[in-house]
């Protein structure tokens, strides 16, 4: 009988350690999927900086062999005028991806404060089209690239910059932008496989250009 006993004992420990790891296992499993979980968002929506002092709304605009050099309304759209040869002109084989956007002031500041942005296009999980900032015309890497910043589309003052500042008792909260990259054809067939990754500040935000 004490035999017996001893052998129920061992049989329950052993029942509860199987049943106490497999649950373990389970929520290491729910961590990670957690952790790897990555907001995805489409252009067109609005994101708030984490220091809650601005919005940030890109717009995807399209794809097109040549863009707008002139600094007027049509800036770096296929619509606007070219003064020479445009830098925002793809090579062999490629075609520049165009974008817009929005920035808005919304912070309490008593401080200047600069919105700052910087991009990365993905495709395919890996395939990676790194902006360099501040530049207007960049080939370093193979390939071109553009930007601008204005506060007033009319008057078309465009800065080649991805960051602007805001004084904080000026009324004028809102700045407007333009970019451009140039990558492969086969982007524009395969858009589902396309990631825009902005990094603002210390935050990272993901948008796909599928509707």
């Amino acid at each position: 009988m004490k035999n017996i006993k001893i052998i129920i004992a061992l049989v329950l420990i052993t029942v509860f350690c199987f049943s106490f790891s497999a649950c373990g296992d389970k929520s290491s499993e729910n961590n990670h999927s957690s952790e790897s979980d990555v907001t995805i968002y489409h252009f067109g929506d609005t994101i708030i900086t984490n220091d809650g002092m601005f919005e940030f709304t890109p717009v995807f605009e399209g794809f097109a062999k040549k863009l707008a050099n002139w600094p007027d309304k049509d800036f770096m759209t296929p619509e606007g005028k070219i003064s020479g040869k445009t830098p925002y002109e793809a090579s062999e084989d490629k075609i520049m991806m165009y974008f817009s956007g929005t920035i808005n002031y919304v912070g309490t500041s008593k401080s200047n404060e600069t919105f700052d942005y910087d991009f990365t296009v993905d495709y395919d999980n890996g395939y990676l089209f790194e902006f360099v900032q501040g530049e207007a015309f960049n080939r370093g890497k193979g390939y071109a690239s553009g930007c601008g910043v204005t506060s007033d589309i009319q008057t078309c003052e465009w800065d080649y910059q991805t960051h602007t500042t805001f004084e904080p008792l000026n009324s004028n909260k809102t700045r407007y932008i333009r970019f451009c990259i140039e990558v492969p054809n086969q982007l524009e067939t395969n858009t589902e496989k396309v990631i825009i990754k902005f990094k603002i500040g210390d935050q990272n935000y993901n948008y796909t250009i599928v509707e």
